[in-house]
């Protein structure tokens, strides 16, 4: 949202205030250790090294950096009354850039894992030449390249403004597109809105839904073939187990449903906005925009939030990794403790030796 709002103290305004405070740190703990993890688990060093796990380090990165550089802003914003894009223009600039840059990046990273599941369903052979570790790199790169040049005129179009608060009838500084500019800033609340909608949701989500609904017709024509040969090889092969189709169905369906329910209000309201309340308002109307705003930004967030379940928590092997991680830092407690009871001699003289430096020191 490209203008900072201030209100009277309604209803609306502190539940504003405490969604903010309250769901913030929830969300950013909860984001920060799983995609840490995350990070953690992907590269240890016995793991083969795959482009799969290249993209989902960078989108376990890039989802750790927007909870740091997005939520963590509004966190203290909330709590402090502090606003770090108000300090000066370059601080202004540079987070404004990043909190579109990455928010950006996360979604097209999610791209490129669906593409390359859809290579690896569908041409499982092919898939094994093509999807490299070398090459995913060079497409998160160039999709760095594209997305920073695409951002690229905030840095010199967005700037610190002393504009009147009413609440206070004094002047404060606002993080905004140049107002004086009248080009750049319709461009900004009426264009690039539009822009980003279309980079950040609407394209990724239609490639997402074509990509999942290619991986579960070809998985049911590979059933299919499957049965087709056991029925002509054996018929007691009939019997063997096989995966059912409804969980994989169900995982894709939910990847597509948390990423529209999560990152499509923010994008809607972030265009409609403008359109709704073409003035600026205040009073009880502009509190509405507030919780309105909180509410839309939290569901954002949480999608960066989660994106580490939803990719990686459905595979078995991840979970295996992890459980050999926190079964090796209990063994190494147990091992520590089960030596001290071991040893009560060298306790026992530590101990005296204690008291006796205790007594010297009391005399």
């Amino acid at each position: 949202m490209f203008a900072e709002m201030n209100a009277t103290d309604l209803p609306e305004r502190t539940a504003t205030k405490y969604i903010w405070m309250i769901c913030s740190p929830i969300l950013l703990i909860f984001g920060a250790f799983g995609n840490i993890l995350s990070v953690v688990v992907l590269n240890r060093p016995h793991r083969t090294r795959t482009s799969t796990s290249t993209y989902l380090t960078a989108l376990a990165v890039c989802d750790l950096f927007v909870l740091i550089v997005g939520l963590l802003r509004q966190w203290v914003r909330a709590t402090f009354d502090f606003d770090i894009r108000n300090m000066n223009d370059s601080f202004c600039k540079v987070h404004f850039y990043l909190v579109n840059f990455l928010l950006q990046f996360s979604s097209w990273i999610l791209v490129a894992i669906t593409i390359e599941r859809v290579k690896s369903v569908r041409k499982p052979h092919m898939a094994k030449v093509g999807c490299t570790r070398k090459l995913a790199s060079w497409v998160l790169l160039a999709e760095v390249i594209v997305l920073m040049v695409l951002n690229g005129h905030s840095i010199f179009g967005v700037k610190i403004r002393i504009v009147n608060d009413t609440e206070t009838n004094s002047s404060v500084c606002r993080c905004e597109p140049d107002n004086e500019n009248d080009t750049y800033s319709r461009f900004m609340y009426y264009v690039w809105t539009w822009i980003d909608f279309v980079i950040v949701f609407f394209l990724p989500f239609l490639i997402l839904m074509t990509a999942n609904i290619l991986i579960i017709i070809n998985v049911k024509r590979s059933r299919r073939f499957q049965r087709g040969l056991i029925n002509h090889t054996s018929r007691h092969a009939l019997n063997a187990p096989q995966k059912p189709l409804i969980p994989m169905t169900a995982m894709l369906l939910t990847l597509n449903s948390v990423f529209f329910v999560c990152v499509g209000p923010v994008n809607v309201y972030s265009i409609g906005q403008f359109h709704w309340w073409p003035e600026e308002t205040e009073g009880h109307t502009l509190t509405v925009q507030l919780l309105l705003w909180v509410i839309v930004n939290i569901l954002m967030y949480t999608n960066n939030a989660v994106n580490f379940l939803l990719y990686i928590m459905c595979g078995s092997e991840f979970r295996t990794e992890v459980k050999a991680i926190f079964l090796t830092c209990c063994q190494r407690k147990a091992e520590q403790s089960h030596k001290q009871v071991r040893n009560p001699a060298k306790l026992n003289n530590q101990q005296h030796s204690t008291n006796t430096s205790f007594e010297m020191i009391s005399v």
